[in-house]
């Protein structure tokens, strides 16, 4: 499987399994870590090749509403999952 650039970062902050998931058709194009802070910000982060926040899910974000946002976001930056198939 071909690695993700290193500048096309996700940031699993809280372990979230349904976040991962939600990524996986863009797995080639996003290098998803996983990070532990006593104080985080928010649940999980997309940051873009400048290091700005592209997208954000907030702490304790419900999957319903999380995962949809997360998959937009991923579409518009990286184009739609179904061309990564």
């Amino acid at each position: 499987m071909p690695r993700a650039s290193p500048d096309r970062r996700s940031l699993d902050l809280a372990d979230r399994d349904d976040l991962r998931r939600a990524a996986g058709d863009w797995r080639t194009c996003v290098d998803i870590r996983t990070a532990k802070t006593a104080d985080r910000p928010a649940d999980a982060l997309l940051i873009r090749p400048d290091a700005h926040i592209a997208w954000a899910a907030a702490v304790d974000e419900p999957t319903d509403n999380a995962a949809p946002a997360l998959r937009e976001a991923l579409g518009r930056w990286f184009g739609a999952a179904e061309a990564r198939a």
